[in-house]
Formats: structure tokens, sequence, C-alpha cells
């Protein structure tokens, strides 16, 4: 019997989650204290070679999944060991974590080659998920990628990029009045101010933990710097057909104007305490200027691969009055 692509990957998570579970474990126990090069190596080839031979025989043997992820499932174990493992239990193994090095130069490397391939629309973060799409067969695995890649883009490579607008729409900024711009630099002072002090306060206690704290206070960083500058390059488009609204890389949801029930200025009575279902909020910091109810749910699309089933939206837009009247043009109010 040949189970479908989907039970089979599932087996696959559990199995590969057991071993690395069990690899965590056993390296940690007393009894690997006596012999950790011993131990090192076993565990060491059990998420180097077991892990992605299950890979081969649930996913690329059946023809589910192309071979070439699985030397990214060997170079991910050979990665995670790094971690895992302490320089004791290293002792017969080449410095494992680098190993990880190669998978990105791959996944990055396979993606901007397809990004090199004619255009089929839209702008760069578009272009982003269509060619991790293409490299990446599952679409958890492609967002994630695409994600990843977009910080890298607006960060590196997209500071002589123009904002993207259309024919016969109008574009408005969401950079300060969403408030995810100050939350932007507010973050990236914090990263440069904070970091410092607290890396020399966790080296006092663990090497490890230090630079684990510091290289996700750049990582941060990076996400600040990216947001920011998606923020500039992708404004809100409102046409005589339809709105899109995004924030940056992250929130994305664009609908007809025949689905907009009503658009009016927003109050705190309108949207109870908490999230409540269906209500987007498109404002960190600041409130919202403007509240945008739909007749029918549609889909709004945020960072790694969420998605959100919205019926109303709150936004707030750099030129508010302006804002409100390009949809308020075409909309009636409650």
């Amino acid at each position: 019997m040949v189970l479908a692509r989907k039970q089979t990957t599932w087996l696959f998570m559990a199995l590969a989650a057991t071993v690395y579970a069990a690899v965590f474990f056993v390296t940690r126990a007393h009894p690997a204290a006596l012999h950790p090069g011993a131990i090192g190596l076993g565990a060491a080839c059990d998420l180097t070679i077991t892990v992605p031979m299950l890979y081969y025989l649930l996913l690329v043997h059946p023809g589910h999944s192309p071979w070439m992820a699985l030397v990214a499932v060997a170079l991910t174990g050979a990665h995670a060991a790094g971690f895992l493992l302490s320089a004791a239990q290293q002792t017969y193994l080449p410095p494992l974590r680098w190993l990880g090095i190669p998978l990105e130069i791959w996944v990055v490397v396979a993606v901007a080659r397809r990004l090199r391939r004619p255009a089929s629309g839209g702008d760069a973060l578009t272009r982003i998920r269509e060619a991790a799409s293409a490299v990446f067969r599952y679409e958890w695995a492609a967002e994630l990628v695409s994600t990843e890649v977009a910080v890298f883009y607006y960060t590196l490579f997209a500071w002589r990029v123009r904002p993207r607008t259309a024919p016969g729409n109008s574009a408005f900024a969401l950079t300060e009045a969403s408030g995810y711009g100050m939350f932007s630099i507010l973050l990236m002072i914090a990263v440069i101010v904070e970091g410092v002090p607290l890396h020399l306060l966790l080296l006092s206690w663990s090497h490890a933990a230090a630079w684990i704290f510091t290289g996700l206070g750049l990582y941060g960083f990076l996400w600040m710097v990216a947001l920011r500058r998606s923020l500039a390059l992708r404004p809100v488009l409102i046409g005589s057909e339809s709105v899109l609204l995004q924030i940056g890389f992250l929130w994305r949801v664009e609908f007809r104007r025949s689905q907009m029930r009503a658009v009016r200025r927003f109050r705190a009575a309108d949207i109870p305490d908490g999230k409540p279902a269906g209500y987007l909020r498109l404002v960190v910091l600041n409130e919202p200027q403007w509240l945008i109810e739909l007749h029918e749910p549609v889909v709004a699309r945020g960072p790694f691969g969420r998605r959100k089933a919205v019926t109303s939206i709150g936004v707030a837009a750099d030129d508010g009055d302006a804002f409100g009247e390009a949809l308020g043009a075409f909309t009636s109010r409650a």
C-alpha cells in the first residue's frame, strides 16, 4: 500500500521528531559523559544518515519530493548536530554547525535563479514567492523561504528600487500613521543599545547563550531594516475596482470595492477588547483611523504563510483624510 503524500509527510515529521528528541536526551544523559566521542558519532549519524534515509524512503522514492530536498534534510541534520552535541561529543567529527551554510547558500541560489527568469507580474515579494514555490514543492517550505529571502532582499538589494504603483491607482503610505515605521526604529535602537551589555552579561554565564542571543538580535535588526524599507516600497493601492492594503512584507489583503460594506472613522467601541475573529489590525503603537467592513470574508496573507479570513480591517494612512476620501467616494458610509 502506497501512502498519500500528506500521510507520508506527517509520518516522516513524526519519525524525525522522535530521532531528534532521542538525540537531545541521550546526549545529555549521564552515561554519555563516559564515552562522549562514541555517543556524539552515533548521534551525528542518526541526524545526518538515519533521518535523510527516512525522508528518501517515505517521500523521495514514492515521488512525493525532489531528491534535492534530501540534501537539504542531511545538511539540516548536520547543522542541528553542531548545536545539540557538546565539544567533547564532536571529538571525531568535523565542525558540524558550519555544514548548514551550504544549505543556506543552496536555498538563496535556487531562488535567485528562478528570480532571473522573466517576471510574471507583481512586485518583488510576489516574484520571490513564485520563485520559492517553483523550487519547493511544499507550500509551507516555500512560504518560510520566501519570507527569509524577502528580509535579505529588502535589507540589501532594494535601496534603489522605486515604490510599486499601478496605472489608475492612488498610492498611500502607511509608514508613520500605522506606527510600524517608529516600531522598527525603536527595535533597532534597542538591539544596538541593549545588545552589547546583555551579551557581556550572558557571556559570564554561557558563551553559547550569549552568542545565540546576539545572533537573534542581529537577525531581528535585519528584520526591522527590511520592514522599514518594504513599508516604503509596498504602499496601499486604491483603484476604481479594487483595493490593496499591505503593511510592508507583513500583511497583504486585496478585495473588490463591491465587497466593501462600509468605511467609517474608527472608534474604540467598534472593536471589543481582545482580538475578535475576522478583524485585522494593520496598525501598531497607534490607533486606526478608519474601519473597513466587508460583506464577506476575504483572505489576508501574512508572513511565513500565515492566512486569516477577515471581515473588518483597522487601518491608518499617513494622509488619512485623502485615504478616506479615496475609499468613501465609491463606498456607502454606515
